[in-house]
């Protein structure tokens, strides 16, 4: 129209339709990018800031969970002599080849290895032959290294688990530290480490625990998989008098034998 002025025409101008996935409903989205691969929704990440919310939003990852939608992405951490430290490779899906993984990042040897959620607790280790307190977090959804607060214990060959969303790491910092030390604990919502002391004194006691695990291999549509039961589980040892400084247990090996 003759006679409009600039500014209304810059106003008109910055009026753009919205269209695509951010004119849906969230709830629309979600169950739309449900059935999307993990290879396309990073992909989708990338375009946009309003598109990586989506791809990453916790919902959509819950459902995919619940609907049995993950897609499983093998990683490997190998020591290939004479190199000096260990190195990340992931197995490339189409073409079932290890392909290095980066950015390159290389691990500490003797350092532990824990899976949480979507990412990969890599913890403690050896330095120049002496143990670590480094901790470093792999998110595999985003294929970056991020730097966790160290633990308050140098640590290698330690044991970890993850029990209600909280990292346990056990042991690897010598046979003669400090029994308040040999456990720490790692909040991921404080991004803090605590030591996990027993408390109660002549109270504490300890059990432990076996479990048997059957597995089997199944021919499915995207190729052959192993999936366990656990058979049975249950403490199969107690210890009835107090724990302490003297009074304290060591697994040093375990395994299964056929014979």
């Amino acid at each position: 129209m003759k006679g409009r002025s600039r500014k209304e025409r810059k106003i008109e101008e910055g009026k753009e339709e919205v269209c695509g996935l951010t004119s849906l409903p969230v709830d629309v989205v979600t169950n739309c990018l449900v059935h999307v691969s993990r290879f396309d929704l990073a992909a989708l990440a990338m375009t946009s800031k309003a598109h990586r919310s989506l791809a990453t939003s916790p919902s959509l990852w819950d459902l995919r969970w619940r609907m049995k939608r993950i897609e499983p992405s093998y990683y490997v951490c190998l020591h290939i002599f004479p190199d000096s430290v260990p190195r990340w490779f992931i197995l490339h899906p189409v073409k079932r080849q290890l392909k290095p993984l980066l950015p390159l990042w290389c691990t500490e040897s003797g350092s532990s290895f824990m899976v949480v959620d979507w990412g990969i607790f890599i913890i403690g280790g050896l330095v120049n032959g002496k143990p670590t307190s480094n901790v470093t977090m792999f998110d595999c959804f985003e294929h970056a290294w991020y730097k966790i607060p160290p633990m308050k214990m140098a640590r290698a060959f330690a044991s970890a688990n993850v029990i209600d969303g909280k990292l346990y790491v056990f042991g690897g910092c010598g046979d003669d530290v400090d029994s308040s030390n040999w456990a720490e604990v790692y909040n991921p919502r404080t991004y803090t480490w605590d030591f996990l002391c027993l408390r109660g004194g002549a109270t504490e006691s300890l059990e432990l625990w076996s479990a048997e695990i059957s597995l089997t291999q199944i021919e499915t549509s995207q190729g052959l998989e192993i999936r366990g039961k656990i058979e049975w589980s249950g403490s199969v040892y107690k210890f009835d008098y107090p724990l302490s400084e003297s009074n304290r247990v060591k697994v040093l090996f375990a395994a299964s034998v056929f014979a």
